[in-house]
């Protein structure tokens, strides 16, 4: 039994793990969601920079500020309700597949101005492009968009594993752009964000199936 022989494998994995970390990289740096191949929150912020960029040009470019009819574009981010209670009780799988139903049923009723991203696991966010001319049509637009959607997800055809119906519901925040808040110089993408945010925030607090526009009232309330 006496140990003649020995022998050493080895395997260097250097160039793998360089691999793996580029994939994560990638992923990191991609702009969509790989479940529902809808642009992602990384994608989102670009949009709205440009479209920043856009409008600072036309403003820039006109003759006057008066003489400069910039339209008003909204972004809307809508939440799906009770979704954790969803995903506890049928698990990841299914939850999955309401998404993609979700993203099916919004891609239909979405008008052709619309872009609409994935901003977290059970939120999206829709750019309404060139929601109106004045801010009080633009407000309207987005607001009816809202409860457009809001309907579109309450008829929803999806079912539990037992086969009964699922009583899908969301909860819509919105704002418009670019709009100059009090105290500031200029709009950001960041802050588009925020406000909407926080009009979603308080859609939610309401207890659901909401939709909330913001409000410099929102906005205090929030700071």
């Amino acid at each position: 039994n006496d140990l003649r022989y020995m022998i050493e494998i080895r395997r260097d994995i250097t160039g793998l793990m360089e691999a793996e970390k580029r994939v994560r990289h990638l992923q990191k740096e991609q702009a969509q969601d790989p479940l529902t191949k809808l642009p992602n929150q990384k994608a989102l912020q670009q949009r709205l920079e440009a479209m920043l960029k856009e409008s600072a040009a036309a403003a820039a470019s006109a003759e006057s500020f008066s003489d400069y009819e910039y339209p008003w574009h909204a972004l809307l981010l809508l939440d799906i309700d009770r979704f954790q209670e969803f995903s506890t009780a049928q698990g990841g799988k299914w939850t999955d597949n309401l998404l993609k139903a979700t993203v099916e049923r919004l891609d239909m009723i979405l008008p052709g101005n619309a872009w609409m991203a994935r901003m977290t696991s059970h939120q999206f966010a829709v750019i309404l492009v060139g929601a109106g001319a004045t801010r009080v049509d633009a407000r309207m637009r987005a607001v009816s968009l809202a409860e457009t959607l809001q309907r579109g997800m309450a008829s929803l055809n999806f079912q539990h594993d037992d086969g009964l119906p699922v009583k899908a519901s969301s909860s819509v925040g919105l704002t418009l752009f670019p709009f100059v808040e009090p105290g500031r110089t200029a709009d950001s993408r960041d802050l588009i964000v925020r406000r909407a945010s926080v009009a979603l925030a308080q859609a939610q607090q309401l207890g659901g199936g909401q939709t909330q526009p913001y409000s410099e009232e929102l906005g205090s309330a929030a700071q």
